[in-house]
């Protein structure tokens, strides 16, 4: 009867002792939120990870302190990455909030409209025999001016190009008897490079 109530009295305090260990290990599995930034102008990146698999709302809130977007997603144990677009949204300051069997989280951007370049990539190369190449890359302008300046800073050459994309020009100076020579490139009638050569 001793052996039997001593076994049951060591059982009990091995569960008491698990059931511990067990809401001890439940406090680590907390969950977080973080917002990042993206190689794409106006998308955010929401990064979730929770040890636990569960559903999470995520709200959107705008400065004034009204709902955008609301969403529910299912997460598993690892959580997820969720992007999220503003470029149709007004600049301001947004607040995500994020709420989960654990609690809530709020995370706050600010979002300003970025105006891009119509060209991506814009460059002047020199090669043999006073010969010189434009090479664009990722051009959405309606219109491309290349202006060519002799050492005196005269215009001495232009052009206007339609041509969309990436391309490559290739200008031959060599009648040209110029110390140095300017290029300047605009797109739709702004200036996005100078090259002096």
């Amino acid at each position: 009867m001793k052996t039997s109530l001593m076994s049951f009295a060591l059982a009990l305090v091995f569960s008491v002792a698990t059931f511990a260990m067990d809401n001890i290990d439940d406090t680590k599995k907390t969950s977080s939120a973080t917002i990042t930034t993206t190689n794409r102008a106006a998308v955010y990146n929401l990064v979730y990870t929770s040890a636990k698999a569960g559903l999470v709302t995520v709200s959107i809130k705008n400065q004034d302190g009204l709902v955008v977007m609301q969403e529910e997603i299912e997460s598993d144990k690892k959580g997820f990455i969720r992007p999220y677009n503003f470029t149709a949204m007004p600049a301001g300051s947004y607040t995500l909030i994020v709420k989960d069997a654990a609690g809530k989280s709020e995370l706050s951007l600010t979002y300003a409209h970025t105006v891009l370049s119509p060209v991506r990539k814009a460059e002047i190369k020199s090669l043999e025999s006073n010969k010189y190449q434009l090479r664009l890359i990722g051009s959405t302008a309606e219109s491309i001016e290349v202006t060519i300046y002799n050492q005196f800073d005269l215009p001495v050459y232009t052009e206007t190009l339609t041509q969309k994309g990436s391309f490559i020009r290739t200008y031959d100076l060599s009648k040209m008897k110029s110390a140095k020579n300017r290029f300047e490139v605009k797109a739709n009638g702004k200036i996005i490079n100078q090259i002096e050569l």
